[in-house]
């Protein structure tokens, strides 16, 4: 299976070229160029959450990264087999000329939520053009999804959901203990001079605890930043996420700072609760990203640890690159 599936994420780099050298937007034109090829692109908002980011910074990438969550799980668990972990594999690349360009996206990502495994596998798609000033990005993205877990797993009816709150009926856990869905999604990306704005719609699984059948809901993220230049080699971004899923919404202020993109750190309050710092680094064709979240709420970090901790690392280059003439 782990063969096949490497052998599906390679194929299309065999099938499809990069483009040329002289279409690739140099950093000193980034801002007013779609933000290409800024250290932080992929990390804070990913092709996942909107497929519009498919290519987007028109390379060959290849990425991983990992992370953990909730490090000391609850009570009533069996700490082997309980957790709060997921990691991502990517394969990113883009081909066409400047104003209007194509790009695909290769996503897979999976882990454990609590006592279900699950696995995601992501083919994006996106279209890029211009109108004048304004320049666009509209993608769409079908996933496959698979659940394993629930009621072979430590579950139970009538049990409160540990991640919402609710209470399942006990007829919801009489299901098969692995599903397999499919999932849509479709973003878009808008720029204006030095203002980012991204929207997404995706119909997902409600959640990754439970494996039950027509559990879907729709949900909507938005993003939006502003960047600043200061002085000579620095910038910074003002940002704010939002997204909601039917029954939360889930907000994210933000601020990021960049020198010579090279470096950048990212300092936001995932769904107004935690403190997170991110820290990226990115020289020559390597990127590498570190971060750290913690709970405000002092009983929230006893009970659970660190909220999050993740890492990852990124290659890109530029294949079947010709001199510009």
């Amino acid at each position: 299976m782990r063969l096949e599936l490497l052998a599906f994420l390679l194929l299309p780099l065999f099938v499809f070229g990069q483009e040329k050298t002289d279409s690739i937007v140099p950093p000193a034109a980034s801002s007013p160029e779609y933000q290409v090829a800024l250290p932080w692109n992929g990390t804070i908002i990913t092709a996942m959450q909107n497929p519009a980011f498919a290519g987007f910074d028109r390379r060959l990438q290849f990425g991983y990264s990992y992370e953990g969550e909730k490090l000391n799980v609850a009570e009533g668990y069996d700490t082997k087999n309980a957790g709060f972990w997921n990691q991502s594999a990517i394969v990113d690349f883009a081909f066409g000329g400047r104003r209007k360009n194509i790009g695909i996206n290769i996503t897979y990502n999976g882990g454990q939520r609590l006592i279900t495994d699950y696995h995601r596998v992501q083919v994006a798609h996106s279209y890029r053009f211009h109108l004048k000033e304004h320049k666009f990005i509209l993608g769409v993205g079908v996933r496959y999804l698979k659940l394993k877990g629930g009621s072979d797993s430590f579950t139970y009816g009538d049990m409160i959901d540990p991640l919402y709150g609710f209470v399942y009926q006990t007829s919801e856990f009489y299901g098969p203990d692995s599903v397999q869905f499919a999932e849509y999604s479709a973003g878009l990306i808008y720029t204006w001079k030095q203002l980012f704005f991204g929207y997404a719609f995706r119909y997902e699984h409600r959640s990754l605890l439970t494996p039950a059948g027509k559990d879907f809901h729709p949900v909507h993220h938005l993003h939006a930043n502003y960047n600043l230049d200061f002085f000579a080699a620095g910038q910074m971004a003002v940002g704010f996420t939002a997204e909601h899923n039917g029954f939360h919404w889930y907000m994210e202020p933000s601020l990021l700072v960049m020198w010579k993109q090279i470096l950048f750190v990212n300092l936001s309050a995932p769904d107004l609760k935690q403190f997170k710092t991110e820290v990226g680094l990115q020289i020559w064709h390597f990127r590498a990203v570190y971060s750290f979240a913690f709970y405000f709420d002092q009983y929230a970090n006893d009970t659970f640890g660190v909220a999050a901790m993740s890492g990852g690392l990124r290659y890109h280059f530029q294949p079947f690159a010709s001199k510009p003439k």
